[in-house]
């Protein structure tokens, strides 16, 4: 009788994450650039950071204020973005972070360069939060701090209000 219990309640059980992830609304908080002394992409001018999740949905930032990349650069970015519900897809979602610069051609023409893409791929959203970092191979500094968590859960250790949170309506 007890194992037929047992076996019961587990058959009643949703998988872990399908329930969840209905229920949670979830966030992109992207939290710092940071450029080292010996970066590859130091001295760049006109760079604006790029966002690009499933469907083609782009978000860029910086890209009015034209950033540069100067040695020893720490930009607190601060933003996040609320994460739309079909851009997950079995509790994972796949988005890239890029570095991009406009580039001039003999004033005439704008091309957009990328510098750096940083391919993120996230698994079990619903289990729990996590931060990350992108490197350029070869450096020792993280060009990107990002976290992908459920919405409205700081980062641990912080209470910081974030300046602005962008979302698609």
């Amino acid at each position: 009788m007890h194992s037929k219990l047992k076996s019961d309640s587990l058959s009643m059980r949703t998988p872990l994450g399908q329930k969840k992830l209905k229920e949670r609304d979830y966030e992109l908080h992207i939290q710092k650039l940071k450029v080292d002394s010996s970066s590859r992409v130091k001295d760049r001018k006109n760079v604006f950071l790029r966002v690009i999740f499933p469907n083609e949905t782009i978000f860029e930032f910086g890209k009015n204020e034209a950033w540069v990349t100067e040695a020893k650069l720490s930009l607190d970015i601060d933003y996040k973005i609320d994460i739309k519900k079909d851009w997950i897809k079995d509790d994972e979602i796949n988005y890239k972070l890029e570095l991009v610069q406009d580039i001039n051609i003999l004033n005439k023409k704008t091309i957009q360069k990328t510098l750096v893409e940083c391919n993120t791929f996230s698994k079990d959203l619903s289990v729990y939060n996590r931060s990350y970092q992108c490197f350029i191979p070869g450096e020792k500094t993280p060009l990107f701090t990002y976290r992908f968590a459920e919405k409205g859960v700081p980062a641990p250790g912080t209470k910081k209000k974030s300046i602005e949170t962008v979302s698609l309506n």
